[in-house]
């Protein structure tokens, strides 16, 4: 399913609500979505989130729903923003096997939890604009994190990886970092 310069509107007081749910994959690219109560994409494959989502309380993504494989990716064109001041950003690859890749990207929220696949998979934000009004937790069983030329603000920092966490011009009150495996655990603050 690919969505090409879809722009959805809606009234938050109303409950407004959004569910995409997809037999493969999800492409949105250029697309925006605004002032909704909540935005969730699930998607039997991958999703590509080239989309400015400005809502209310929580946006989440989910691939590889069914077989446990499926990557999610963004890109310049994604900017993700609650605005709840209990807001969540959710993004889950598939349960066995998928990254999630963000490049020049941009996630403003209360919560961001970000899950990639327990077999293989990692997590990689490159050149993207990371804040959290509260928690960033980050956990990529099957590979990496690493979230790199940020920023990277929030309040609470907790990542888990099988190979290694980097996290890049950061700025968190507590940061705990965790390598099962093999890989170096590399956190270096902003300035």
């Amino acid at each position: 399913m690919t969505l090409a310069d879809l722009t959805l509107g809606g009234d938050p007081a109303n409950g407004s609500l959004i569910t995409v749910d997809a037999g493969g994959d999800i492409t949105l690219n250029e697309s925006e979505i605004q002032t909704l109560d909540a935005v969730s994409f699930t998607a039997e494959g991958d999703i590509h989130l080239g989309v400015r989502a400005t809502v209310e309380n929580s946006i989440t993504a989910t691939a590889g729903a069914t077989d446990g494989t499926g990557s999610i990716t963004g890109d310049i064109y994604t900017d993700l923003i609650t605005l709840a001041d209990d807001g969540s950003i959710t993004l889950a690859a598939g349960s066995d096997n998928g990254s999630i890749t963000f490049a020049q990207a941009n996630l403003q929220t209360d919560d961001l939890d970000i899950t990639s696949g327990a077999q293989s998979g990692d997590i990689d934000f490159d050149e993207s604009i990371i804040t959290t009004g509260d928690t960033l937790t980050m956990t990529a069983e099957g590979g990496y994190a690493h979230l790199t030329q940020g920023p990277v603000i929030g309040t609470t920092l907790t990542a888990r990886s099988r190979n290694g966490v980097v996290v890049e011009n950061m700025e968190f009150t507590t940061a705990s970092a965790e390598a099962t495996g093999t890989g170096d655990i590399v956190l270096t603050s902003m300035g």
